[in-house]
């Protein structure tokens, strides 16, 4: 095996060892393992909410009135379209 692709090789490895440590479910038990800096602090309470929170279940429709989600196609419908969001 040549050097590039024993580099190629060695990228994969750990292309997928990234993919797999920062899965969401791994991101979110180990925010509650260990403080989490970027986690919002709650305004009644004082305290952080978790920064991993729905994760694959987050749909934006849900939580937006429909004015708001008109504005955001509007304004964004190329880039939402290339995303595969609309």
């Amino acid at each position: 095996m040549g050097i590039m692709e024993r580099w190629q090789k060695l990228d994969m490895v750990k292309l997928n060892s990234s993919i797999k440590s920062t899965e969401f479910e791994k991101m979110k038990s180990l925010e509650k393992q260990q403080d989490f800096g970027e986690a919002p602090i709650d305004k009644e309470t004082g305290k952080r909410r978790a920064f991993f929170n729905l994760g694959p279940k987050n749909d934006w429709r849900r939580f937006l009135d429909k004015k708001t989600i008109n504005t955001i196609e509007n304004n964004f419908k190329k880039e939402m379209l290339e995303l595969g969001y609309l």
